[in-house]
């Protein structure tokens, strides 16, 4: 499952709230990837995996 945020940036850099998102895969019993595909790579590619990763963790944590 590939994810980004409506401003072609990683999650949690734009306007989407992805704890839905996360909540509708856990629903359905997905147990794939979940992987960040941006199309603006401005802000770095450190800062792009990072700041991705940490909030997609955030939303995680808030669905248990």
């Amino acid at each position: 499952f590939h994810v980004n945020d409506t401003n072609l940036l990683g999650p949690g850099m734009g306007e989407t709230d992805f704890v839905p998102i996360l909540g509708a895969l856990e629903e359905i019993g997905y147990d794939g990837w979940v992987s960040v595909e941006v199309f603006d790579y401005d802000p770095g590619v450190e800062s792009l995996c990072r700041d991705s990763i940490d909030y997609l963790r955030k939303c995680e944590a808030q669905l248990a």
